[in-house]
């Protein structure tokens, strides 16, 4: 049996290498660097419950993207990036889910579960991640509780956060008309409708992995904002 090998010109050889090198310096930027600055918003996230809760799941897929995407997948991607960001500043996370799953047979049963872990956590921060879908429309939108202050204020700095590091919205938080999760948790609890899954290109994006980074870093300097505001104004004692 002949073995045969190729030979490669060198300086093919040294334009792989570095091609190799810049492919993976790029995948570990959100991990490594954005990392290090989790570590570094500590402070404000250290020791505080979050509560992440990926939409949907399981039997239950959510909205169908432009292209055939489940958003109970897309949710999820991101979720599992915002816990990440949040352990890495010492906070306490609780994922409503990790994989495709629902947490009931029924949807009322199983929102009622989601509520009751929040409720069993104690939650500082909940945040529901979804996507939305509607022809004509793209942009992240964050929802909260008509009367929760808390769920305001946590809503509107998460918005401004993905309005100022993702630069492709323009949309302000809002005030959601009727959503179970927000009804029966109290606190800063909001749901983060990352974009428009109807939207082919904001679809695209969202199915990204470092955009789905980017997202996820944007939902967690959010929560920070909100955090160090909330501290800031009671003077160290939330």
């Amino acid at each position: 049996m002949k073995t045969f090998f190729i030979r490669l010109p060198r300086p093919l050889v040294f334009a792989i290498i570095i091609l190799i090198a810049l492919t993976s310096l790029l995948t570990l930027h959100y991990y490594l660097l954005d990392k290090d600055s989790a570590e570094a918003l500590a402070p404000a996230l250290f020791g505080k419950s979050v509560v992440i809760d990926p939409g949907h799941g399981g039997w239950d897929p959510g909205v169908k993207g432009a292209t055939g995407s489940r958003e109970a997948d897309v949710n999820l991607e991101i979720a599992l990036k915002l816990a990440e960001y949040c352990r890495e500043s010492g906070a306490v996370v609780t994922m409503i889910r990790e994989s495709d799953i629902a947490l009931a047979d029924t949807k009322a049963v199983d929102m009622a579960a989601r509520v009751d872990i929040a409720s069993q956590m104690a939650a500082d921060i909940f945040i529901s991640v979804h996507c939305n879908s509607y022809p004509g429309q793209r942009g992240a939108q964050v929802f909260y509780e008509k009367g929760n202050e808390q769920g305001k204020a946590l809503a509107e700095a998460i918005q401004n956060s993905i309005r100022t590091n993702l630069d492709n919205t323009d949309r302000k938080a809002l005030v959601h008309a009727d959503a179970y999760l927000l009804h029966q948790i109290d606190g800063a609890a909001v749901i983060c409708e990352t974009g428009f899954l109807s939207n082919k290109e904001e679809e695209a994006l969202l199915k990204d992995n470092a955009y789905q980074w980017e997202m996820a870093w944007a939902i967690f300097t959010g929560m920070v904002d909100y955090l160090s505001y909330e501290q800031t104004v009671s003077g160290g004692n939330t």
